[in-house]
């Protein structure tokens, strides 16, 4: 399933890692620990990354060094 987000926050947590906080058109369900396949711009560039926030946020949040 694809869901398209925008970035609404980012946020540097040390010299070396970064958190982005992104929300989409409608609440996006997950469980703790799961990884999304994260596409930057195309289909050819992506990461997979472990949410690092709350279920209940209105937002997801991935951190990454």
């Amino acid at each position: 399933m694809k869901h398209t987000v925008l970035v609404i926050d980012k946020i540097q947590r040390t010299a070396s890692t970064i958190s982005l906080r992104v929300k989409g058109d409608g609440k996006i369900i997950f469980n703790p620990g799961q990884f999304f396949k994260v596409f930057i711009n195309d289909d050819e560039d992506f990461h997979f990354l472990s949410v690092s926030c709350s279920p209940e946020r209105e937002y997801l949040e991935f951190t990454r060094e």
